[in-house]
């Protein structure tokens, strides 16, 4: 995911906690997190040797919130492709997709909100803050910066 290593793990530093919940292998997502630094900032991680559906399905993320312990309502998914937005609403989870490549945002369809960046995303607690350049799925301006529950 775009600029994941300076921003991907944010939600860390606030209590919430963080999980990466990726349809590849787990060797393949063990490598590019410890090239990221991002291993010891994550509560966990869900890969797809964990389940034998792998995203567009919703196994991955029932996985992750069987393992947090949380509901559905309370959790959210950011996203980079087509088959991620869909499984994570499959699951109930709220999703914001990220929009950076051209695969990415031909599939943001039925995302709650679309970033052109992850870096504009930033979580405090249980709201998502979102800043310029952040759009509510469907629509084509920018909104200004706001706080929101996703």
């Amino acid at each position: 995911m775009p600029r994941c290593g300076r921003s991907g793990a944010r939600g860390g530093n606030t209590g919430v906690p963080v999980a990466v919940v990726s349809s590849s292998s787990a060797t393949w997502v063990r490598h590019h997190l410890t090239r990221l630094g991002l291993v010891g900032r994550l509560a966990f991680t869900v890969t797809g040797d964990d389940t034998p559906r792998h995203k567009p399905a919703p196994d991955l993320y029932l996985l992750a919130l069987r393992r947090v312990g949380a509901e559905a309502a309370a959790c959210l998914a950011v996203e980079d492709s087509p088959p991620g937005v869909r499984a994570a609403k499959a699951a109930g989870l709220r999703c914001v997709a990220v929009a950076g490549s051209g695969a990415a945002a031909r599939g943001t369809l039925g995302a709650d909100l679309v970033l052109a960046r992850l870096d504009l995303l930033e979580l405090h607690g249980a709201p998502a803050r979102t800043t310029a350049g952040a759009k509510p799925a469907g629509q084509e301006a920018p909104t200004r910066e706001r706080d929101e529950l996703l």
